[in-house]
């Protein structure tokens, strides 16, 4: 049983432990009286006499002259004693990334990262150590672990996004030495001598896309030049081949021109597209009206129904791989992903199904099942709920989980409008809007539908108000009639306006 005296001796350990913790396991000596330790003096000199003689605290001083002790191994020997002691392991993570600790550091967070609750901040941590330690494929893994338990934690995504882009920084260099001298520059380096690249526009996981024209046809091209390192690997060469070879067979205004390939410098030559993405658009505006994503929507749906007639599947269908030109014809390129079927069963089937974009990833998608037309319907719908309300429906938080089993928000937008995209959103492939055509033709006919009701409500408005103002009985007959029309409240507040109205108080 223990003595008073006992328990005092240990309520001042765990005291300065706790205190250490909050300070980087460092407390200054002028400032224990403002600690309110619950410590008689005495007691404390004892302890601090006592860990200092055991080597578990070390007594340096500060700028200002001060007695400085650091507490850092009397931390490191506290939690030795229990490895189930997981969230102070992962304050002493913290104490180690700031002192610039990476090894142990990274020994701690390997192990909280095991806790449910602390898995999102000890992967993101993990991703910071081994940043600098140079690890930058464990770093992006790290990132990557953390974007699909929450796409939205902290700054994971950016530091993803810089880590790629450094990445392929460096393997361009590389991949210009292969096609020319390790002295040569981007703006003179000439491919088949005949494509000279003028300047990057874009990269991805597998290659760098780059401006550049064609001297044999006097135009300009698009050269998308793949990473050496993705050679070396495999996976990303034959994503390449298979682009090349899917997208050199899909002819159609609305999906970006395969025009060269070659296999041995590794690069395809394509449609140059004078604009910018909808990813920029989206960007810059934050959403698109509803006229403008139905003008969208339309040429998106033709190019993908295209695309489904000859058997093959995008599954990586995203504003950032929807391209618009300056006179607002829509694009569709990158099939890097893409699957063509085998004609001679006439079926959508592939080996690896979950790989694509995790915010438009269809359920079966992220389950990695067989894909079908539907699933780039998922997709689409997707894209369509982020032009008109800002966002996807799913955007933070276990993402595959909520594409799996969350339904999604409404968009609000109208009855009929937010029905269609709930529809394409559907967890089973079976209840979805079954190709893009019908997506296409459903929502060309609603907002069809809308615009009549509109303009009815806007008739009966002019002649209501010819010649005299409305009386209370007629302002109900209006209000009767657009709740008829199904109009919604935004729609209706518009028309309203136009003749001086205000019947939603009324």
């Amino acid at each position: 049983m223990q003595t008073e005296q006992e328990r005092i001796y240990k309520r001042a350990y765990l005291a300065l432990r706790m205190h250490a913790f909050r300070n980087n396991a460092y407390l200054v000596r002028d400032e224990f009286p403002a600690l309110n330790l619950p410590i008689p003096a005495d007691v404390l000199d004892d302890v601090l006499f006592k860990l200092q003689a055991d080597g578990d605290v070390k007594i340096t001083r500060d700028a200002q002259g001060r007695t400085v002790y650091d507490f850092l191994v009397f931390l490191e020997r506290s939690l030795a004693e229990s490895a189930l002691d997981l969230p102070p392991r992962l304050d002493l993570a913290r104490i180690y990334l700031r002192r610039q600790m990476w090894t142990p550091a990274i020994t701690e967070l390997r192990m909280t990262q095991t806790h449910p609750k602390l898995k999102k901040e000890s992967l993101y941590l993990l991703g910071n150590c081994f940043e600098k330690k140079g690890a930058t494929d464990k770093a992006r893994e790290c990132y990557e672990r953390v974007l699909a338990l929450d796409y939205a934690y902290e700054d994971a995504l950016s530091r993803l996004n810089r880590l790629n882009e450094e990445k392929q920084i460096t393997t361009v260099l590389t991949d210009v030495t292969n096609l020319t001298s390790a002295t040569a520059t981007v703006s003179n380096i000439l491919l088949q001598n005949r494509y000279e690249l003028v300047k990057e526009l874009g990269r991805g996981g597998a290659g760098v896309v780059y401006q550049a024209v064609d001297y044999k046809l006097k135009r300009d091209v698009a050269i998308k030049l793949l990473h050496r390192q993705g050679v070396q690997k495999g996976d990303a060469h034959n994503a390449f081949l298979q682009e090349a070879r899917i997208a050199a067979q899909l002819h159609h205004q609305h999906i970006v021109e395969i025009y060269d390939v070659d296999t041995d410098a590794e690069f395809i030559a394509m449609e140059f597209v004078d604009g910018g993405s909808l990813k920029d658009l989206l960007s810059q505006y934050q959403r698109a009206s509803v006229e403008q994503a139905e003008a969208i929507m339309k040429q998106l749906c033709n190019a993908l129904h295209f695309a489904h007639q000859h058997g093959v599947l995008h599954r990586d269908i995203k504003p950032a791989n929807i391209f618009i030109t300056k006179k607002k014809q829509v694009k569709l390129g990158d099939f890097g992903i893409a699957h063509a079927s085998r004609i001679e069963q006439n079926d959508f089937t592939q080996l690896s199904a979950q790989i694509g974009t995790l915010p438009y990833m269809s359920p079966e998608q992220v389950r990695g099942e067989r894909l079908t037309p539907a699933s780039d319907v998922y997709a689409v719908g997707i894209v369509l709920y982020e032009m008109l309300t800002g966002q996807p429906p799913f955007l933070a938080g276990d993402i595959a989980y909520h594409h799996l089993y969350t339904a999604p928000p409404s968009p609000n937008i109208s009855t009929e409008l937010d029905a269609l995209i709930l529809r394409c959103l559907e967890k089973k492939p079976a209840k979805r809007v079954q190709s893009v055509e019908e997506l296409s033709r459903t929502l060309h006919a609603r907002l069809k539908e809308q615009a009549e009701r509109v303009d009815k409500y806007r008739e009966l408005l002019r002649m209501a108000v010819i010649d005299k103002m409305l009386a209370p009985e007629e302002a109900l007959v209006l209000k009767l009639k657009r709740k008829t029309l199904k109009l919604s409240d935004d729609d209706a507040r518009r028309i309203e306006q136009e003749f001086g109205l205000n019947l939603q108080d009324s």
